[in-house]
């Protein structure tokens, strides 16, 4: 069973993968080629030269977006799939052959949550569609009031999946790869070169503050005056900035040679100037919080002289940067000025409630209320935000998130979604908190700590690792962290192995069930476009031969349109050309009331006059036909298939006198 779900996982996540470079490529530029060839490059190399090949993946994260953009003349946060696709191949030699390797008190919740996301996407996915697949080619269908075609909404949505699934693998392979017993060979091989590679990131970051804000920064950043280091998103780049900081200023303040005092003093100073250049408030704020956790934690290993020196160290270096850094950069303290513009207490008080609700907070509260259970489904809330907006207010903006990671997750995947993460986040925390780890690995153990920290609270006001490099970063410093905490704390109590996998198999029964209702009911596109009020219509074909007026169905159609008047004219055509031998069931609902049942046999009109609600604005009208048919071969040139001619919609306020009606 724990191999099993761990194949499973790795499957799901492999044709995420593939699906989403599939629908990326079906616009400019084509990168599935890159992404299957990234694949399979990977997965020769790892057979061949072993777990090396991960590291070496791992070290690009951070320069993906500038090296896609060297060779797409493009960037969208979707390409990370050719990076991904890499990583996976890399690490599918030991992955795929081995069981989970999470430490036994994270297992249950981990394998849970990767469950979770392995099962639900592609449910979100067909839901989107409408359970409809062909709908993917579809870019004239709207998903939302934001006007998103179901295959924006699918690359969105497989966006998040394969960032967060691939996440979860990575976090399983660095334990199968690196037990708790080689630490050092885990820090050499993935820690300190992920550390170097973002210390080169920032490097550039230093240039574009100091020098030449558009160097690699041809994006809406560059005007802002914000740098972006290699990864061209300022908000990501300073708080991959951020979490490393710690780690430097532990290796410069706790050095006790004059090569590791220069390395660290020298990434101490790059990553400060680089979450200084990025602009980034939050990225500042969980720099901060980061070096005190460092130097709360780890005081009595440090000299109070070298701290001293330290703290001035940095205190002198902002200034400088303040003074001499170029005119267009901004920094993330005129942009906290801009936020919180005196500091009176009312203002104050303003500025924190607007940081923790903003206008996103309501409508996740909103949405929590409605799917309390499964959410809103993986990726939800970005899409949906604007349609619960036009419910509350009437308003329209362009998509976010829900400003807060915790909360977005809740939103997206409900009570049962969340329960793998949410006790995963309490363990984590109990080990943040708990003291354990080697005395000679202590400051260490603090300034990793410190930067899981300054994530973590970030993610309070923000969704830092919606972004693949702070997530992969992310994932990187808890396993490190994990393995310089005591072995004890990795070991789950033995009365709890008795219930936590039936716990786990009940939740996901329950979590996909649900999911699926919610994706076949009032979460499905068009009964979403009915409740927002907005147009939605597929399966509606080309016009009769014999009249203009009545249009050939697909096997299933669905019309969402406003309510011109009190009743509605429904009539129905012809149907296949067999059908006094053979009939064809038709069935037309009105919203979710099956309205009409017919088995038509002839070509004979059928007529009747449905009433419309008199308190709701839209109305969704669905058709579907038991079988279909194809006009015979020349008729044209790419026969579609065929069900049921529909007449034009006529509205009246009274019907014609001796009309059928439906009430």
């Amino acid at each position: 069973m724990n191999r099993a779900t761990k194949i499973a996982v790795i499957v799901s996540n492999l044709v995420a993968v593939w699906l989403l470079a599939r629908e990326v490529s079906r616009g400019v530029p084509p990168i599935l080629g890159p992404t299957l060839l990234a694949f399979a490059v990977s997965l020769a190399l790892a057979a061949i030269a072993g777990d090396i090949v991960v590291s070496i993946v791992l070290l690009l994260i951070y320069f993906v977006p500038a090296l896609c953009f060297a060779w797409f003349s493009s960037f969208f946060f979707s390409y990370y799939a050719i990076w991904m696709a890499a990583l996976c191949g890399a690490m599918m030699p030991r992955g795929a052959r081995a069981r989970w390797g999470f430490p036994d008190q994270w297992q249950a919740p981990l394998v849970l949550w990767a469950l979770v996301l392995a099962l639900s996407w592609p449910i979100i996915v067909l839901r989107e569609t409408d359970f409809v697949p062909a709908l993917l080619d579809r870019g004239d269908i709207w998903n939302s009031r934001l006007t998103v075609a179901p295959p924006i909404v699918a690359v969105w949505v497989l966006s998040v999946a394969t960032i967060a699934t691939t996440g979860l693998l990575l976090l399983d392979w660095l334990f199968l790869a690196y037990p708790s017993d080689q630490i050092k060979r885990f820090e050499t091989r993935i820690a300190w070169p992920l550390f170097a590679a973002a210390a080169v990131a920032a490097g550039v970051a230093v240039y574009q503050t100091l020098v030449n804000m558009s160097f690699l920064n041809a994006t809406a950043f560059a005007a802002l005056g914000r740098a972006v280091g290699t990864t061209r998103d300022a908000n990501a780049f300073g708080m991959v900035a951020a979490a490393w900081m710690p780690v430097a200023a532990c290796l410069a303040i706790g050095a006790m040679d004059r090569r590791k005092l220069a390395l660290g003093c020298l990434g101490l100073v790059i990553f400060m100037v680089g979450v200084w250049g990025s602009g980034s408030r939050s990225a500042l704020i969980a720099a901060l919080i980061g070096l005190c956790v460092l130097l709360g934690g780890a005081r009595r290993f440090f000299t109070g002289r070298r701290v001293l020196v330290a703290a001035a160290g940095v205190v002198a270096l902002v200034a400088v940067v303040t003074l001499f850094a170029q005119p267009a950069a901004i920094g993330p303290w005129k942009r906290i000025v801009q936020f919180v513009p005196d500091l009176s207490s009312r203002q104050i008080v303003f500025s924190a409630e607007q940081l923790w609700l903003r206008d996103y907070g309501p409508i996740a509260h909103r949405m929590i209320a409605e799917h309390p259970l499964v959410g809103v489904g993986l990726g939800g809330f970005n899409y949906l935000y604007a349609d619960i907006l036009y419910l509350m207010s009437g308003s329209e903006r362009p998509p976010d998130n829900a400003q807060n990671w915790y909360r977005q997750q809740l939103t997206e995947l409900g009570v049962l979604g969340s329960a793998g993460w949410i006790v995963w986040t309490g363990l984590f925390i109990w080990m943040l908190v708990a003291r354990g780890g080697a005395m000679n690995r202590r400051p260490t153990v603090f300034a990793v700590k410190g930067s899981i920290v300054a994530v973590g609270l970030a993610s309070l006001v923000g969704m830092p690792t919606q972004d693949a490099a702070v997530s992969f970063t992310f994932v990187v410093l808890a396993a490190w962290c994990l393995k310089l905490s005591e072995p004890a704390a990795q070991q789950a109590p033995p009365w709890l192995a008795r219930f936590e996998w039936p716990a786990v198999a009940a939740i996901l029964i329950c979590f996909v069930g649900g999911t699926l209702y919610a994706a076949r009911t009032d979460l499905r596109p068009p009964v979403r476009a009915t409740r927002a009020e907005f147009r939605y219509k597929y399966g509606f074909g080309a016009p009769s031969e014999r009249n203009p007026d009545f249009h050939w169905t697909a096997k299933k159609a669905v019309d969402v349109f406003p309510i011109e008047n009190r009743w509605m004219r429904l009539v129905l055509g012809a149907v296949a050309p067999d059908a006094d031998e053979k009939p064809v069931e038709v069935k037309v609902w009105r919203n979710d009331q099956l309205i009409l049942r017919a088995n038509r046999r002839s070509d004979f009109p059928l007529e009747r006059w449905v009433r419309l609600s008199d308190h709701e604005k839209f109305v969704r009208i669905q058709i579907e036909v038991g079988r279909t048919w194809k006009p015979a071969d020349g008729a044209l040139p790419v026969a579609p298939e065929r069900g049921v001619e529909v007449g034009k919609w006529e509205f009246a306020y009274w019907p014609p006198p001796g009309a059928v009606t439906v009430e």
